[in-house]
């Protein structure tokens, strides 16, 4: 009874499978994206954020020459930049008309500039040199760079499926994004008012770490990625590192379409931001709120299944018998305990849904083996009654040992 918040897509499939939906639209909100630089299909990294410059995307300089397989030498007196790769030699001066490329004079054209006291360089400028394909995409604000080289065809084939994911998430169009999956796709039923029910709460961008092919076969391929997805707005959502392996099937019109996608392990990447920065509400709501995790944690030890069950919301009668059930069977085959070490509601809607991340440290004893770990979770709140409960679906996002 785990909720995984592993990205638009798993949440999606699991919103999908339990029937959820919702009456809504999202619009996209493409202008409300940070802006994103990619080299073939992964995303750059950048400290300070790129920025659009009379329709320039530029960036710090540095960062994106060593990203794309430079060595630099910058002179700060003069502000001439010597870039050396395996394959070219580039220089150029902030302030100059003009730049060599392996000897070749090219007009820089405001390419090279100081903004806010840093040097920036112009994305397509540089990657144009450095012999890159470079293309603005609207819809996710992404500047997308890829090697001028011969592509592979069963990627050419496969991997544009997988970048239309992202970009329908990025402008969170829930109808582009659920047409991606094959009709047959035992995770297509309901997927995008899914989705849609999502993109009101909260907004991801998904980018690509890397891509491979596992299988390829006429009616069936495999593909495997590792994705990062981050929220961009809305309430919690923590980012993830995820490993997603996708199957896909062609359709009727030879275009390649989603079967399957799942997500095979997944790391949560931002738990310590998340502890250190708890949503503002009023004192009683967040003492309300952690009373009922303490009280929570007092019944787990004590083993007392009425307490515990008395701490929670239910969707039907049937749940909670569920519930029941498989803390009875905890309670018999696991003598543990629970230390709550620090507790922050992370999220809170202004009324009656909050979340609460909490560390805590635990110790089990299951057949004369004693195991210590601290473990981070994160568990939904819901007012109902002038009540807090808990959600009895709660997520694990880290598990450390303790020796």
């Amino acid at each position: 009874m785990k909720k995984r918040w592993t990205g638009w897509l798993a949440a999606a499939v699991l919103l999908a499978s339990a029937g959820t939906a919702s009456a809504g639209t999202a619009s996209a909100a493409a202008k409300d994206q940070p802006i994103q630089v990619t080299l073939n299909g992964s995303a750059l990294q950048f400290e300070t954020a790129p920025v659009i410059v009379k329709g320039r995307v530029y960036v710090a300089f540095r960062p994106l020459f060593k990203q794309l397989g430079y060595t630099v030498d910058y002179a700060e007196a003069t502000k001439r930049i010597k870039a050396k790769s395996d394959q070219r030699e580039l220089e150029m001066t902030v302030g100059g008309a003009d730049a060599l490329a392996g000897g070749q004079s090219i007009p820089i054209d405001g390419q090279l500039k100081v903004i806010n006291g840093s040097t920036f360089i112009g994305v397509k400028f540089l990657g144009s040199l450095s012999d890159k394909k470079v293309e603005w995409q609207p819809e996710s604000r992404t500047v997308a760079m890829v090697d001028n080289v011969t592509v592979n065809p069963q990627e050419a084939a496969l991997y544009p499926v997988l970048e239309k994911l992202a970009t329908a998430e990025a402008a969170a169009d829930a109808d582009a994004l659920a047409s991606l999956f094959a009709d047959d796709s035992p995770q297509k039923a309901g997927l995008a008012d899914a989705l849609k029910a999502q993109f009101q709460v909260v907004k991801t961008a998904t980018s690509f770490v890397s891509k491979e092919i596992r299988a390829y076969a006429d009616q069936e391929a495999t593909v495997v990625t590792v994705e990062e997805t981050k929220k961009v707005s809305g309430g919690f959502y923590p980012n993830t590192r995820s490993e997603v392996q996708y199957t896909l099937h062609p359709g009727v019109d030879g275009q390649w379409r989603i079967y399957s996608a799942e997500v095979l392990s997944t790391e949560f990447t931002n738990i310590d931001e998340l502890l250190a920065h708890p949503a503002a509400l009023p004192a009683s709501e967040e003492s309300a709120i952690k009373a009922v995790l303490e009280k929570q944690a007092a019944a787990s030890n004590a083993e007392n299944l009425e307490d515990y069950l008395a701490t929670m919301f239910y969707t039907d009668d049937v749940t909670q018998e569920d519930v029941a059930d498989e803390l009875q069977q905890v309670f018999e085959d696991y003598d543990a305990s629970l230390t709550l070490d620090k507790v922050v509601v992370a999220d809170y809607n202004g009324s009656d849904s909050a979340t609460l991340l909490f560390v805590a440290t635990t110790e089990v004893n299951a057949g004369g083996q004693k195991v210590k770990s601290s473990v981070t979770v994160a568990n939904a709140a819901r007012k109902q009654n002038g009540q807090w409960l808990l959600d009895p679906v709660a997520q694990q996002l880290s598990v450390k040992p303790i020796t």
